[in-house]
């Protein structure tokens, strides 16, 4: 039986959507191969993660991957592994490739430490047999700049699923109770990154005063306003509850390299209202509302207090199926017989 080495990101980061892409292709590769994961680490503490990372992992890969046909990265900053490496297949999955978009805007310090870090990495995806990318979208960028050829990288989406599981209610939620049935509720996921676009965000949270907004994200600033609410560290079954009780999902992000978590909105049968990014067209079609960069705060509020009717909510549902396990399967099943 084809045998699989497949090294995870950390435990602890179990909720992020790297996580969640490894852990889904691993079930349907575990059909007809024999894996075995390495976790980098198990620890919230970055000093753990480092250590297995740049040294633990290193030296199991030196004395143990010669006994795995195949080695799998997680993503694009474990590509320096590759020198440690004796397996005869060696994949590297990218999730994103943003260099264009750090190039062409004002990010962080942290965000321009970590681009410097990534761009060490890239060096090393020449040397793999095989690129697993989110989107056609990432595909181009990936092939264009790092000058890899197209048929070297195969699109395997974001598979979305939550099936057993179910809605579990916080006390930190509490803050929520009093919300008024008959209003209008959005849900954004979202973090510190400038791509983000906190800013938009917010303009569009102080317009829309009647709208309640439910922010996910562990970030520094944050608006004082009665219509907003902020929660983080959330689980799955956590974020299915907000989910359940939202009616609208807002991202106003600049790049992605897939947008997960559009994707699990639909599943709830959530209306999207999204930036109109080349990504954001090729995932969502025609089954989303797709807003200029330059749209003003009133115009995007206008949208946010439409209602939608049933067959619309079916029709979101309908384009997050294209994401179900058994769908991308049969759909990309020459590409995940790649791995």
């Amino acid at each position: 039986m084809h045998k699989i080495l497949w090294i995870m990101p950390n435990k602890k980061k179990g909720n992020s959507g790297i996580f969640k892409y490894n852990k889904e292709l691993i079930k349907i590769k575990t059909k007809n191969s024999t894996i075995k994961t390495i976790y980098t680490g198990n620890n919230n503490l970055y000093f753990f993660t480092f250590l297995f990372k740049f040294l633990i992992i290193p030296f199991y890969l030196i004395f143990n991957s010669h006994k795995f046909y195949t080695l799998v990265m997680p993503e694009e900053g474990y590509a320096f592994l590759r020198i440690f490496s004796f397996s005869r297949k060696n994949i590297l999955i990218v999730h994103d490739y943003r260099k264009i978009f750090s190039n062409n805007n004002l990010i962080k310090f942290k965000e321009k430490v970590k681009q410097i870090y990534i761009d060490i990495n890239f060096l090393f995806s020449k040397k793999f047999n095989k690129i697993i990318v989110p989107s056609n979208f990432t595909k181009k960028l990936v092939s264009k700049h790092l000058f890899i050829n197209s048929d070297k990288i195969c699109v395997i989406p974001n598979i979305i699923n939550f099936y057993n599981k179910k809605p579990k209610y916080d006390k930190k939620f509490k803050t929520l109770k009093n919300l008024k049935k008959s209003s209008q509720i959005v849900l954004t996921i979202t973090s510190n990154e400038t791509r983000k676009n906190l800013n938009q965000l917010y303009l569009i949270a102080r317009e829309c005063n009647k709208t309640n907004f439910i922010i996910v994200g562990n970030l520094n600033d944050k608006l004082n306003l009665k219509n907003v609410f902020y929660f983080k560290n959330l689980s799955d079954e956590n974020l299915i509850y907000l989910f359940r009780m939202s009616n609208i999902y807002l991202d106003v992000s600049l790049f992605e390299g897939f947008g997960r978590s559009l994707i699990e909105a639909q599943f709830f049968k959530l209306k999207v209202v999204c930036l109109k990014t080349k990504i954001n067209q090729e995932i969502l079609k025609n089954s989303a509302n797709l807003i200029g960069i330059n749209s003003k705060a009133s115009e995007i509020c206008k949208l946010l207090n439409k209602r939608d009717s049933k067959k619309l909510k079916t029709k979101y549902y309908d384009n997050a199926k294209k994401f179900f396990s058994s769908t991308i399967h049969k759909n990309y099943k020459k590409n995940i017989n790649e791995i």
